[in-house]
C-alpha cells in the first residue's frame, strides 16, 4: 500500500451532505460569491456553541517513561461527559464580536427568541452595521420553527437564507474554536468560572481577527471551493486560522487578491499540498524578486 502512495490516517470530520445539501450549499456559493466586501462586513453572524469544563481543549502532556504511563503523577484524572458544561449563543461582525449569552437549559423556541430579542440589536448599535443588515443563523428547528418564523416577520430583520448542514460556511466556528483554547489555558475549576472566562475571552477577541474571517478574499476563497466542488464540504481553505493580514505578499486566483500578510511562507507551503492545487493542477509561480505569486494551470 505504502509504494501505491497510500497510509493509514485519521479521516477528517466534514458535515454529512445530502444531495439536497449540496444543491443548496451551491446556490449559495453562486449568490453570494460576486457579492461585495462590504455585504461580508455587514452581517450578524450568529451560532450556539458548547463549553465543556473537561473538554477536549484540554489537552496536557507529562514527561514519562515507558511502561510508566499509569502512574498516579502521568495521568488526568477525567469526569464523566465532560465534568459539567455550558451552552452559549454568541454574535460577531467584523467591527468585531457582540453579545455572548448563556442558554439555560435545554433551549426552545421561545427562548430562542427571547436570546434574540436581549442582545440581538444591542450588538447591532454596538457594532455600528448600520440598517439593512444581513441576520444569519443556521437552520436549526429552533431558528426555523413556525413561532420563531413569525417572531422574524414581525421584527423585520433581514434573514440571510443559509444553507442546511453548513457550519464550514458561518466564520464564527473559528471564534468558537479560538474561545475554547483561550478558557482552556485559564483552567476553570467550575461551571461559573467556565462561563466567567467565557465571557472574559471572548471580549478579548481583536477585532482585526474578526476582520479577517469575514474580510471578501476569506469569504470568497471558501465559496469558490464550494462553487468548484459543487458543494462539497470545505476544508478550511478561507485562512480562517491566520491572524489580520497585512500588505505584504498576494496571491491571484480566480480573479482574486487576497493578502496574505507575515503567514505566507506557512501558506504558500500548505497550498502546494492542499485540495486546491489537486483540484484545479495549479502551480505557484513568482518571476525573481517579485512578491505577486500567479497560479498557472487552472483548469476551466
Amino acid at each position: 500500500m505504502h509504494n501505491e502512495g497510500l497510509h493509514a490516517r485519521t479521516p477528517r470530520r466534514t458535515p454529512l451532505l445530502s444531495p439536497k445539501n449540496k444543491k443548496s450549499r451551491l446556490q449559495y456559493a453562486k449568490s453570494h460569491v460576486d457579492k461585495p466586501q462590504t455585504f461580508g462586513d455587514s452581517v450578524l453572524w450568529t451560532d450556539e456553541t458548547k463549553l465543556e469544563l473537561f473538554g477536549p481543549m484540554d489537552q496536557r502532556y507529562v514527561w514519562r517513561r515507558k511502561n510508566k504511563a499509569y502512574e498516579e503523577k502521568n495521568t488526568l484524572p477525567t469526569v464523566k461527559h465532560g465534568g459539567g458544561s455550558i451552552m452559549l449563543w454568541g454574535c460577531f461582525a467584523s467591527a468585531g464580536t457582540g453579545k455572548l449569552q448563556r442558554v439555560q437549559g435545554t433551549m426552545n423556541s421561545l427562548q430562542y427568541q427571547e436570546i434574540l430579542d436581549d442582545n440581538v440589536m444591542q450588538s447591532v448599535t454596538n457594532l455600528r452595521l448600520g440598517r439593512r443588515w444581513p441576520f444569519q443563523q443556521d437552520n436549526d428547528p429552533k431558528h426555523t420553527s413556525k413561532s420563531t418564523r413569525a417572531w422574524l416577520q414581525i421584527k423585520g430583520w433581514n434573514i440571510l437564507e443559509w444553507p442546511s448542514q453548513s457550519p464550514d460556511l458561518n466564520p464564527i466556528e473559528n471564534l468558537w474554536w479560538d474561545l475554547k483554547k483561550a478558557v482552556a489555558v485559564r483552567k476553570p475549576k467550575n461551571v461559573t468560572e467556565l462561563e466567567a472566562f467565557a465571557h472574559d475571552e471572548w471580549a478579548k477577541i481583536p477585532v482585526d481577527r474578526c476582520k479577517t474571517l469575514v474580510s471578501d478574499p476569506s469569504l470568497s476563497w471558501l465559496l469558490q471551493y464550494i462553487f468548484h466542488t459543487n458543494g462539497e464540504a470545505s476544508l478550511n481553505l478561507n485562512m480562517s486560522r491566520l491572524s489580520a493580514p497585512s500588505p505584504d505578499l498576494c496571491i491571484t486566483c480566480l480573479g482574486l487578491t487576497t493578502l496574505l500578510g507575515q503567514h505566507h511562507h506557512s501558506l504558500v507551503t500548505w497550498f502546494t499540498a492542499s485540495p486546491w492545487q489537486l483540484l484545479f493542477n495549479l502551480e505557484l509561480q513568482r518571476a525573481p524578486g517579485d512578491r505577486l505569486y500567479h497560479l498557472s494551470g487552472l483548469n476551466s
